[in-house]
């Protein structure tokens, strides 16, 4: 009995080996075809986000959770995440403000950040793990390579290499990482490798993409007292 049943796990290990070792990249024109029509599609997001951070000169490691909701409107996006306790915060973007909002100190950070969505360039940074850019979109400001495989939660995705063509991008961002499902045109995580050997990584659960999303969820309400500083 107990040699029947190794020989039986054995088998199963063999056959999973054997579905890994033929796994195999889809190709970009394939995931490309599946974003185009997304991107056409896409309204509304809500979504869990799992952040993990990495600082090179200090060595240090951070991760946080939050909610992530975006809206596609007539005025353009609005995005608004709200990161849990200890950091607490809520960075919401609306056109062409993006806001960060820390209650502890009831203080809110305001940027104009028009410079950078002349390009698309903010906007696709943000949906790029849910597949509104098309395939033309990605190609006009990246170059894009497929990375092989890897599983993940049980699913085999496919690795998508974006690596920026503006010189003045890649003083900031190195390559963008995306991990596919096969089949599908949004991300299951998201890594951006930037200078200095710092990167963040954006992993995703509990995706939806067919409810709409009410006007208060991506509207970032500042209490009458709170401090505004930035604004350039």
């Amino acid at each position: 009995m107990k040699q029947a049943r190794r020989l039986r796990h054995y088998w199963q290990g063999c056959l999973i080996l054997t579905v890994l070792a033929t796994a195999h990249a889809e190709s970009l024109d394939a995931i490309f075809a599946r974003m185009d029509e997304a991107s056409k599609k896409l309204k509304f997001v809500s979504a869990n986000l799992h952040q993990t951070e990495y600082v090179a000169v200090i060595g240090e490691k951070s991760e946080e959770n939050g909610q992530l909701r975006m809206k596609r409107g007539k005025s353009g996006m609005q995005l608004l995440v709200k990161f849990s306790p200890p950091n607490e915060r809520t960075v919401a973007l609306d056109g062409h403000t993006l806001w960060i909002y820390k209650p502890k100190g009831n203080m809110a950070e305001k940027y104009d950040v028009t410079k950078y969505t002349s390009t698309n360039t903010v906007e696709q940074l943000l949906l790029l793990s849910f597949g509104a850019a098309s395939g033309a979109e990605l190609q006009k400001t990246y170059t894009v390579t497929t990375d092989g495989t890897e599983t993940i939660d049980s699913r085999v995705t496919t690795r998508v290499v974006m690596v920026p063509k503006s010189a003045e991008m890649q003083k900031e961002i190195l390559r963008i990482t995306l991990w596919i499902p096969e089949g599908q045109s949004s991300a299951v995580r998201e890594k951006v490798d930037k200078a200095g050997k710092n990167y963040l990584v954006y992993a995703y659960s509990g995706v939806d993409m067919k409810t709409p999303v009410p006007d208060a969820e991506v509207t970032l309400k500042l209490p009458k007292n709170v401090k505004v500083v930035g604004g350039k």
